[in-house]
């Protein structure tokens, strides 16, 4: 951790489908010394998207959904988005990264044609902007935000009570701090916290409206992107309504925004193992459970890392493992590992902005062995 200027370390280890052990390490914000406890909230960042994707799974069971069904037939994403390979986006393409959409639109140009750049289901494109999509799409179906589709499907019935949507004003003391590193290889805090300067306001008008953030859909938060109080700092001061309601700046979004100590997240992966119990009626079934662990897809310029479905997966001789990155800005870094069958996974997370070689260094050195995803 000092080597690499990260002030606050997570660990999580699975075996035999049970969290069984936890490491907590250094501080939450290196001016206040807050420690890092089993407790401590990190980003999971892009480690949200398998849990949107276990959902998504249960609404196919449910008849509510299909993996084939085309995003189009229920709504289109905003912005100039009639391209005609826009209507061949599925489902299944979302999950496993083949719509052929950008990670996020570019910023800079507010009508430039937002389309994939190939036919859908033909190759891999890592896209944070087409999850986004399909959670407009499962708001429509359910009539619910997503915060409290995922909530109600899978937080409160796997009793992941650490795990919540996005960052809320009573969880904010539990919270890790992103930090950047000075000149002289020092770790300080990142000058602008974002979610802590956005999300009161929020807050705020939730307070107004009597709907807490975590009951909005993407329409309600793109009114309240209108009515909320201005920012007052830099960079965020200056940015026009049309930016702040790109998904990429989404405050409630399945692609990146789930927050959760790192003991949670582990146990969210056993539900993606071999299990010697029966499942309970809240789970996906074995079927679905094996589908989201088969490859959908050939990488030809990585062949041993398709894409199954909400995670990446990883060919080995004795079977595929699974696994997923995220990252958040640059300092908070997070990658969850697992083997479905011999019921074992890592989970690490850290909140400085030079963390992912440390995480790296921690993974090869905990399980003794070299990952194509890793290195």
């Amino acid at each position: 951790m000092q080597r690499h200027s990260v002030p606050g370390l997570a660990i999580a280890v699975v075996e035999d489908a049970d969290l069984a052990w936890q490491g907590h390490y250094g501080v939450t914000n290196i001016e206040t010394g807050s420690a890092v406890t089993e407790r401590t909230l990190f980003q999971a960042a892009s480690l949200s998207k398998p849990i949107f994707s276990y959902v998504v799974m249960k609404l196919v069971e449910e008849g509510r959904l299909d993996l084939d069904s085309r995003l189009a037939d229920y709504i289109l994403p905003s912005g100039r988005s009639d391209h005609p390979r826009m209507k061949s986006v599925t489902v299944r393409n979302v999950l496993s990264h083949s719509t052929g959409l950008p990670n996020w639109r570019d910023e800079a140009i507010e009508t430039a044609e937002f389309a994939p750049a190939f036919e859908p289901g033909t190759a891999y494109s890592y896209s944070g902007e087409a999850f986004y999509w399909l959670q407009q799409v499962v708001e429509a179906i359910t009539g619910a935000g997503v915060g409290e589709i995922i909530s109600s499907y899978l937080l409160r019935r796997a009793g992941l009570e650490d795990m919540a949507m996005l960052w809320t004003p009573e969880r904010d003391a539990r919270e890790v701090y992103g930090h950047a590193v000075t000149e002289g290889g020092q770790p300080l805090l990142e000058q602008s916290q974002f979610r802590r300067e956005h999300m009161p306001r929020l807050h705020e008008v939730g307070a107004r409206w009597g709907r807490p953030p975590a009951s909005w859909t993407h329409h309600d938060l793109r009114v309240a992107h209108g009515v909320m109080r201005p920012h007052t700092v830099a960079p965020y001061a200056d940015r026009p309504l049309w930016l702040w309601n790109l998904p990429g700046n989404a405050a409630i979004d399945v692609a990146s925004s789930i927050r959760t100590t790192v003991g949670d997240y582990a146990r969210f992966m056993t539900l993606m193992m071999a299990s010697r119990r029966s499942s309970r009626r809240w789970q996906i079934s074995e079927s679905s459970r094996q589908l989201m662990l088969t490859p959908q897809l050939d990488r030809p310029n990585r062949p041993l890392l398709p894409p199954g479905l909400g995670w990446g997966l990883e060919r080995r001789e004795d079977g595929n493992l699974f696994h997923h990155w995220g990252r958040n800005g640059a300092a908070h870094v997070s990658v969850a590992l697992g083997d479905p069958m011999r019921r074992r996974g890592l989970v690490v997370m850290v909140n400085g902005s030079q963390g992912a070689p440390l995480v790296e260094e921690i993974v090869v050195a905990m399980t003794g062995m070299a990952y194509a995803s890793i290195v």
